[in-house]
């Protein structure tokens, strides 16, 4: 099994230039492929994440 996943981030898939495989210390094998953030994904994460904690906030609790 060597699936390739990418990072999900604010209802998008998302993949960068770097590689990471994910790997079975177990079985000495391969188990899947996915992808490590970078400077502009880092960014676009901290942005998505104040936008919802802005729209939380307008939320009122009964």
């Amino acid at each position: 099994m060597n699936a390739t996943y990418p990072l999900y981030l604010a209802g998008e898939f998302i993949t960068t230039k770097d590689v990471l495989v994910v790997s079975d210390k177990y079985e000495n094998k391969d188990y899947a492929t996915t992808y490590l953030a970078d400077e502009k994904v880092l960014d676009f994460a901290i942005k998505k994440g104040l936008e919802a904690k802005e729209a939380m906030e307008t939320i009122e609790f009964a």
